[in-house]
């Protein structure tokens, strides 16, 4: 498994909304993207904590710095492409998607609430997101782990 070495950073590189102070996070990342950097902050990024930031932060996709958007596609290209049966040509397009979902218990009147996460690969020139069909597609249990 690859690890992420961020530099630090003025601010968050991963919602870019936390300014870096003198005492604050080394790794890059704010505790509230990263939550292991508040009993280590030299501790480094692996793909699961990558997974939950996108996931978990609202628009962290869209406001994350190129170095985790790259290492994310280096991670799945090096573990993940190699499962599936075509070939994803050089270029290709991310995008995320979750939806949430509820189970209810008519017997214990129990309601759970579950997310599941799905990365998208698109073909390189797709121009709408939302309905361009996927050439593979990357579904995440409620550890963020891809299955």
């Amino acid at each position: 498994m690859f690890t992420l070495k961020l530099n630090s950073s003025i601010t968050c590189m991963g919602c870019q909304n936390m300014q870096q102070y003198p005492s604050g996070f080394r790794s890059g990342l704010c505790f509230m993207c990263f939550p292991r950097s508040v009993d280590n902050r030299d501790c480094e990024i692996n793909i699961n904590d990558i997974l939950k930031m996108l996931f978990t932060r609202k628009n962290s996709f869209l406001k994350c710095d190129q170095k985790i958007i790259d290492f994310l596609r280096k991670e799945l290209e090096t573990n993940y492409f190699k499962r599936l049966p075509n070939s994803i040509p050089k270029g290709y397009q991310l995008n995320i998607g979750k939806n949430n979902y509820e189970d209810h218990n008519l017997v214990t009147g129990n309601v759970r609430k579950y997310s599941e996460g799905c990365i998208m690969i698109l073909e390189p020139g797709a121009n709408d997101p939302d309905n361009d069909i996927p050439l593979a597609t990357f579904h995440l249990n409620e550890a963020f782990k891809i299955i």
